[in-house]
């Protein structure tokens, strides 16, 4: 299991905290005397900024964006917002070991900034080691260390940002009330290739006079999730290799929402990869072959039987 996959999960595995309400109250009492929320982020709703070191999480609309460049996988800051909120204190830095912490606070710390309608809400930096992270507060001598309740988990590793890990990687995303067109060509099979379009009442796809309609409205709601595994930016040589291949698959996709539309090139170079072409950036992308099968259907399966 690669690293990228193990922190997704341990991502996911905070977000479940985030709801388990009973879990802090059926803790037992502790003698900390510094407020164990110190440095969680008490309501995330309105939470419109997240700046950590030099790379920053704004929201803009539904959607959040990173670093004015990139749009960020919904369930990777739906993480982000659950761990923020689930910050706490443990315990006080021991005590022998405060100068190293400290140096490392100040040499190699990740900042961390929150933002609430445009507020500052939260600021704090921390350091982590291999068995605990280490948190304080600017203009505060004090250090401590946090760590999530219920998961033996290093929140430092969580927030080492790595833009590409972040990044939404939905190419392909619609809905059944927003879908215009959408096509599907199979280059070197084009009886199987079919268009589907909304005709102002209902969708319709091409050479299909008996529509089974429910298998239809399925097929369409797959596509709130056409991700790819991996974007592969600067990969302009094996750009123009793949280019002077034809692809066997090219879907197109026009949608309500502008910000959807996206042509998206696929090509099998060998048994093992297969490769893309998303026009909307010019990227290069890599492609999960199990993940894709669900997509690759051919036009008479829509008939009503």
């Amino acid at each position: 299991m690669t690293g990228k996959i193990k922190f997704l999960i341990i991502l996911n595995f905070v977000l479940l905290a985030g709801i388990l309400v009973s879990l802090r109250s059926s803790e037992p009492q502790t003698t900390l005397k510094t407020d164990v929320a110190l440095f969680a982020v008490q309501d995330t709703a309105n939470v419109d900024r997240v700046q950590i070191n030099d790379h920053v999480f704004e929201k803009a609309g539904s959607d959040w964006q990173l670093d004015q460049q990139y749009k960020v996988q919904p369930s990777m800051m739906r993480s982000l917002l659950a761990i923020l909120s689930r910050v706490e204190v443990k315990r006080p830095a021991p005590e022998m070991q405060l100068p190293g912490i400290r140096e490392d606070l100040q040499q190699d710390g990740i900042s961390v900034e929150v933002y609430s309608n445009g507020n500052p809400v939260k600021s704090y930096t921390i350091a982590h080691d291999s068995l605990a992270t280490y948190a304080s507060i600017p203009q505060n001598s004090e250090i401590f260390e946090v760590y999530i309740p219920g998961y033996n988990i290093n929140i430092g590793q969580l927030l080492q940002i790595n833009e590409q890990e972040w990044r939404d990687r939905r190419v392909l995303v619609t809905t059944w009330r927003t879908l215009q067109s959408l096509q599907m060509q199979y280059t070197g099979d084009e009886k199987n290739s079919f268009s589907i379009e909304f005709d102002s009442i209902f969708y319709r796809v091409n050479g299909i006079q008996q529509l089974d309609s429910a298998k239809l409205y399925t097929y369409i709601q797959q596509f709130q999730d056409f991700s790819v595994s991996q974007y592969l930016p600067g990969k302009n040589d094996l750009k123009s290799k793949l280019e002077q291949t034809e692809p066997f698959l090219v879907i197109t996709l026009n949608d309500m929402v502008s910000d959807r539309n996206n042509v998206l090139e696929l090509y099998a170079t060998n048994e093992e990869i297969l490769y893309g072409i998303s026009r909307k950036t010019g990227e290069v992308v890599l492609v999960d072959r199990r993940e894709l099968n669900r997509f690759l259907v051919a036009r008479e399966e829509f008939r009503r039987q």
